[in-house]
């Protein structure tokens, strides 16, 4: 049934209106498969013999819970224990009347109040113009995984857990042992995917001491059909063992608690992207509801009604003029073949590239210029475990001037920041059944103790409030305070002082030849090289004469284009120092080492990325001084021997953010599943202090993903001897597009679940990453915590 759930009003309205012409159709034969109740809720039901079971829950999580009775005759005697899916927390006994055959079930007494008179199985499906549609397709859309609704003492059980079979447990423990839950696999309801979870069980047992025994039945919202007796083993308040045992691999379920959350962390995204750079550079939008530049039909600043809308065609993006374009642009749709061009190993999609439905041209692993991040992929990285992402803004006003046309932008970097935050603010309130905004560290533990993703809002372009644009240069330090109270108050708690252009505050890391060309557009000069020091590891060189390659060809041509078109760039940056490598001069301007006191005065996260590497040691220097040590963050890099420029990470660096109490983001753009956890092991000794220098000093999970997926790079490949499509774990499906990793690479964002998945299959380290990477949202509120403590003794 393809993209059913989109369909939603006209055709529920229908549907309800005949539920009592279908109903008596429905089959006498067997209590089972989707009643509607009275109370305004669904009602999933399964017979086995002469035992009865049901998972029911309402659309706004308000109550859920599961029953378990015996059907004698026409009686059915039972007793029902609400679950943490839903906000209420009651149980009683329960006794029901059979009637019709079967088609209806009615009240007649309850232990505790129970608001339910009658439920009714629903209608069949019906056809409608042509048109298959289905009344409980269109409820099941609503029935996604929930926030915790209520939780246990420490000493109890009750609350969320996530299971290794990739399932939500709605866990309930009582006082007299009884224990319930109810798990659903997480991977369904995607656009066009299969409309119900893969298995939705039911389980019903008794608590002895540290193991449960009892009988779970898969009930009808799920696929799966089947049950049979378990008993599972409680090793602690956060985890307990499923033994191999009938109808079950061997696996886990865990959970986080306040004090001890779980879950992986991505700490550099840029979900809207697509209003960066002008709006015209990056093609797509990120759900129903969000902003368009422009979408298909060259309909101008609209809201997506549809997903259809939102990742079609890309014509109007990024193609030439003509009848059926008339957004078009003769010079864009030259310059983004250049831009994809002169990244080297990225895609170049063909003319009026095809997304929604059958996503022939994008995304693709190594697209680079459109959206990977539509809100069901999202969603699906969420349900493989992740907890925290790090959103951000972003801009070059180089790239904007260049694609950008009459009413298009904006270009600049401030008002670009502004908009694209408040779009994922807004992005975020309109799915609150899953994520939320954190603006402190209590809230990622709120956030992520609920089981929802935190999202931290950031920001990452290259002149923070146009500063380099300010009357008064140097920037008096009454404006920088002012601008950073300014984005603290818009929600931003991550931030970049520095980014790919020198600017007010420092120097950036030089390791790409076009942003020299954009440093004096932007900043009016050119990089001041030097030589890099000896053992230091950089062989970047930057070269005024590019090479006759087909990336380095690319360029000549964008930068000829740009200069003699749409923005005024001076080609001739002066010949670099004749040596190995070549770095930045200089580091932090005495603004900028202002600017970086007053964000630890806000409690802010900074991160060093982009930094030349004098400014990365000054603003390690800084964070030391501070008493307790201010934590640190680069979030999207790699080790310096994968990658041997400024913009990369020493062993030395990471010892010291993790001596801070930091984080880092191993980037993977273009990395095999292999060589990225090889990389997060090497990573991993070094921030703990394990660099050759003795014991390592602190715990593991303070490395995580910092994929910068949306920010003009490239996902990690496919891996065609990966094995992760079983236990639970199925491919992604959009529109008619099954999605397989095997073959494409992490396309999208929803599929950094996959390639988790296959990390934890490597043989070497597997393990021992994905054990790390669980602790990543523990590890990021310990060091939000610090930021927010030592913020007080910053001077």
């Amino acid at each position: 049934m393809k993209n059913i759930k989109h369909r939603v009003s006209t055709i529920a309205i229908l549907l309800v209106a005949v539920i009592g012409v279908f109903a008596a159709q429905a089959s006498a034969k067997a209590i089972n498969g989707y009643y509607v109740g009275d109370d305004g809720a669904a009602y999933f039901v399964t017979q086995v013999d002469d035992k009865i079971y049901w998972v029911c829950e309402t659309n706004n999580g308000e109550f859920a819970n599961v029953m378990s009775g015996i059907i004698n005759g026409t009686k059915i005697v039972a007793r029902w224990w609400d679950i943490p899916k839903g906000k209420t927390m009651s149980s009683g006994d329960i006794i029901l009347d059979v009637k019709d055959g079967g088609n209806s079930l009615t009240k007649i007494s309850s232990s505790s109040p129970y608001k339910v008179k009658t439920i009714t199985v629903a209608p069949p499906d019906l056809n409608v113009g042509g048109l298959r549609v289905s009344y409980e397709a269109q409820r099941l859309a609503f029935l996604r995984s929930k926030p915790e609704g209520f939780r246990g003492s420490p000493e109890n059980i009750s609350g969320i857990w996530t299971g290794e079979d990739f399932a939500t447990y709605y866990v309930r423990e009582m006082p007299n042992g009884e224990v319930v839950w109810f798990a659903e696999n997480n991977f369904w309801g995607d656009p066009g995917g299969e409309i119900r979870p893969p298995f939705a069980r039911v389980f019903i047992g008794k608590k002895a001491d540290n193991s449960i025994s009892g009988r779970y039945v898969d009930v009808a919202k799920g696929v799966e059909s089947g049950n049979a007796p378990i008993t599972v083993q409680i090793v602690n308040q956060q985890l307990i063992d499923f033994y191999a045992q009938a109808g079950f691999s061997k696996f886990k379920i865990t959970r986080s608690l306040p004090n001890s959350l779980r879950g992986y962390a991505d700490l550099h995204t840029h979900p809207m992207v697509n209003l960066g750079f002008g709006g015209k550079l990056i093609h797509g939008g990120v759900d129903v509801g969000s902003l368009l530049p422009a979408d298909s039909d060259c309909n101008h600043n609209v809201r997506a009604k549809s997903i259809a809308q939102a990742l079609g065609n890309d014509k109007s993006t990024h193609g030439g003029p003509g009848l059926e374009n008339p957004c078009g642009d003769l010079f864009r749709e030259a310059f983004h073949l250049v831009f994809q061009t002169a990244n080297e190993g990225a895609l170049v999609t063909t003319d009026n590239a095809k997304g929604y439905p059958s996503f022939a041209n994008y995304p693709k692993w190594n697209d680079i210029s459109h959206q990977k991040m539509w809100i069901d992929w999202i969603r699906r990285s969420y349900d493989g475990g992740q907890r925290v992402m790090v959103a951000l803004a972003v801009n070059n006003a180089t790239l904007a001037a260049a694609v950008s046309g009459p009413g298009d932008g904006p270009n600049d970097d401030a008002n670009s920041a502004d908009l694209q935050i408040k779009e994922m603010k807004d992005l975020v309130a309109r799915h609150p059944d899953f994520m939320e905004v954190a603006f402190s560290a209590a809230d990622i533990r709120r956030i992520v103790a609920a089981n929802k993703m935190a999202v931290v809002i950031g920001i990452e372009v290259d002149n923070i409030g146009n500063l380099n644009k300010f009357a008064v240069q140097p920037v008096p330090q009454s404006v920088i305070t002012a601008e950073i109270k300014r984005l603290h108050d818009e929600g931003v708690r991550y931030i970049f002082p520095v980014h790919v252009l020198d600017n007010a505050f420092g120097h950036t890391a030089v390791y790409q030849d076009l942003f020299n060309y954009s440093n004096k557009r932007e900043e009016g000069h050119f990089w001041d090289l030097q030589c890099a020091d000896k053992g230091e590891g950089i062989t970047y060189k930057f070269s005024t004469i590019l090479g006759n390659d087909v990336a380095s060809k690319a360029v000549k041509g964008m930068l000829s284009a740009l200069s003699g078109v749409k923005v005024s760039l001076d080609l001739n940056a002066p010949a670099p120092p004749n040596c190995s490598g070549h770095k930045n001069k200089f580091g932090l301007t005495p603004e900028g080492h202002f600017a970086i006191k007053q964000m630890m005065k806000l409690g802010m996260l900074v991160d060093v990325d982009h930094m030349s590497e004098k400014g990365v040691y000054e603003t390690l220097a800084d964070a030391e001084q501070v008493p307790g040590g201010y934590p640190l963050v680069s979030g999207h890099n790699n080790i310096r021997p994968a990658q041997g420029n400024e913009n990369t990470r020493t062993s030395d660096q990471l010892e010291r953010i993790g001596k801070l109490g930091g984080m880092f983001g191993l980037g993977s753009d273009g990395v095999l599943a292999n060589d990225w956890a090889a990389r997060y092991v090497i990573a991993d000794d070094w921030i703990r202090g394990g660099s050759g220098k003795g014991s390592q000093m602190i715990i593991d999970g303070h490395v995580a993903f910092g994929t910068d997926l949306d920010g003009l790079v490239k996902g990690p490949p496919p891996r065609s001897g990966s094995a992760i499509y079983k236990n639970g774990f199925f491919p992604s499906q959009t529109g008619d597009k099954i999605w397989d990793y095997r073959k494409d690479g992490v396309a999208h964002y929803g599929m950094l679940a996959d390639f988790r998945e296959d990390i934890r299959t490597v043989p070497t380290n597997g393990e021992r990453v994905y054990s790390s990477m669980m602790k990543n949202a523990e590890m990021f509120a310990e060091m939000w915590e610090k930021a927010e403590k030592e913020s007080k003794f910053v001077k």
